[in-house]
């Protein structure tokens, strides 16, 4: 049986404004793809209602860090009342929209991934006082590398937030 290991639960941020989906999408992909995480898009909707659009993504990235260990950075994106504006970037003109995101992040190891530790106890024991003792020390690398990696993918996208300046037409 797999085991996790929260390490950040329920990390939000929100932005309101201007907001180029395809774009931002496409510079998450493109930071994942450079760390070398894999991508699994567990949940794509889109729903419109009276007041504007709603967007739904929850995203799984991972990366195999070890034989029996991966580390999973869970997103979930949540884009309410989006309504399409046409605005000017650097003299072109484009369809964006306006709207309300909020960013939720979610970082776990898991480990023991084909449950081979956990088929009897004595197994299941002597993995904890290894884990404890003696991997103790590469285990909090990963922990920390993958926290850092989470913290880092929030400043890339509230920086891509922030910089990104357009012209109502």
């Amino acid at each position: 049986m797999v085991q996790r290991k929260i390490l950040s639960f329920g990390e939000t941020f929100e932005y309101k404004g201007l907001i180029d989906a395809k774009d931002l999408y496409k510079i998450l992909n493109k930071w994942l793809t450079d760390r070398g995480y894999e991508k699994f898009e567990k949940l794509n909707s889109e729903h419109v209602y009276p007041d504007g659009k709603q967007i739904f993504l929850e995203i799984l990235p991972n990366k195999q860090v070890s034989d029996d260990a991966k580390g999973v950075i869970h997103i979930q994106i949540k884009m309410n009342r989006l309504k399409e504006k046409v605005v000017k970037i650097s003299g072109i003109r484009k369809n964006i929209y306006e709207g309300e995101v909020e960013f939720t992040f979610n970082t776990y190891l898991e480990t023991d991934k084909e449950g081979a530790w956990s088929a009897t106890a004595h197994a299941f024991f002597f993995r904890t006082l290894i884990d404890r003792f003696i991997y103790r020390t590469y285990i909090d690398k990963l922990e920390e590398q993958l926290v850092n990696d989470k913290d880092e993918l929030m400043r890339e996208i509230k920086s891509y937030l922030n910089m990104e300046r357009f012209e109502e037409l």
